[in-house]
């Protein structure tokens, strides 16, 4: 079986303090990465934060495929579409990076 897949970014961060890893968790929230935890405290805190962009369906099967190029394409532009809202949001959450130096 073959899948058309594409993921969310997954980021982690190792913060300072809690309270540092508090105001990353707001500013995630707030460019719209919607799940995100600390999972780490003490010295290395680390907080984890993900989006939800996400796309999977099978288009082929036992070497021959199983979608037409016309959804193929509608597949893969989605996909580019939530890839490019993903990279969006990396973007902009180093710029909110620099108001923690």
């Amino acid at each position: 079986m073959v899948w058309l897949r594409e993921e969310p970014p997954i980021i982690h961060v190792c913060c300072r303090t809690e309270e540092d890893a508090i105001k990353l968790m707001n500013s995630a929230r707030a460019i719209g990465f919607k799940r995100g935890g600390i999972i780490a405290l003490g010295k290395n805190t680390v907080y984890e934060m993900a989006s939800t962009e996400f796309v999977e369906a099978p288009v082929a099967k036992n070497c021959k495929t199983i979608v037409d190029d016309k959804y193929l394409k509608i597949l893969i532009a989605e996909a580019n579409k939530r890839l490019l809202r993903g990279k969006k949001k990396i973007n902009k959450l180093s710029l909110s990076l620099y108001m923690f130096s």
